[in-house]
């Protein structure tokens, strides 16, 4: 099986995106998140962007390919990612600056995981895909 570790990625980080829009749906408003609509809808929609991605990464497909528009998703997410963990992470009383150094590491290294699928497809699935399409042409 070509990719098998990828693939069982996919599908981790797809049972995770899916148990966390369930518990955002359904969790009481005391711990609701911090951050305005627009960021979680941000957040939504790249962290769907991002499994379409690692779906395509694993599975080689190819899914509106074009370098750039994946770029940016990469972009989008972590600054959307950042941006929720400021919010969370700056409310008054929030956190000890104890708990954030060990927080804030653990967050990065999930957020790199999440993410190395996009990077992927985009660096190296993508850009062979382009440069083959440009050989043939020649």
């Amino acid at each position: 099986m070509d990719r098998i570790g990828w693939k069982l990625l996919f599908v981790v980080l797809l049972l995770g995106t899916l148990a966390g829009s369930y518990e955002d749906l359904t969790a009481p408003g005391i711990v609701k998140p911090t951050h305005p609509l627009l960021i979680s809808a941000l957040v939504w929609i790249t962290d769907l962007l991002t499994l379409v991605s690692a779906f395509c990464y694993g599975f080689r497909k190819r899914f509106f390919p074009y370098v750039l528009f994946w770029q940016t998703v990469l972009g989008l997410s972590v600054l959307s990612n950042l941006v929720v963990c400021y919010y969370a992470f700056s409310r008054p009383g929030a956190f000890q600056p104890s708990e954030l150094a060990v927080i804030m590491p653990i967050d990065l290294a999930v957020l790199v995981i999440f993410l190395l699928p996009t990077y992927l497809y985009f660096a190296k699935d993508l850009s062979q895909a382009k440069a083959a399409g440009n050989t043939a042409k020649t």
